[in-house]
């Protein structure tokens, strides 16, 4: 069962970033918000020392009080509000035809869930 639950979260975990680097990248035109390679660039490396900030500064104690199946539970449940931003932006973007505050307001909501995530794959 944990081998089962390991590979499911990985699946969504791979996938995510995987879809989402195309996502950013993609013209708006097709779904994506056609942002430029400095700026997905900078979006990840933020992304990146954020998620390890929160981990080394709060994951032990969340751990501690929440125990680790929630914290399981809680990043499983975060993939829920990350994988749904990304068709809202896309609506959005192709809506205004540019990516503009209310895409980056989003875009700052999904990273902040996906500061939840790498805490499943820590013990």
């Amino acid at each position: 069962m944990v081998l089962v639950n390991y590979g499911i979260f990985s699946l969504l975990a791979i996938s995510f970033n995987t879809v989402f680097a195309l996502f950013l990248g993609s013209p708006i035109t097709s779904g994506g918000l056609s942002l430029p390679p400095r700026t997905i660039g900078t979006i990840f490396s933020l992304a990146s020392v954020v998620h390890g900030l929160f981990q080394a500064l709060f994951f032990t104690r969340i751990h501690r009080r929440w125990g680790l199946r929630n914290v399981y539970i809680v990043a499983m449940i975060a993939y829920i509000p990350i994988y749904a931003a990304m068709p809202i932006m896309a609506a959005v973007a192709r809506q205004s035809g540019r990516v503009n505050p209310l895409i980056w307001t989003i875009l700052v909501l999904e990273m902040a869930a996906c500061v939840l995530t790498p805490a499943a794959f820590s013990e």
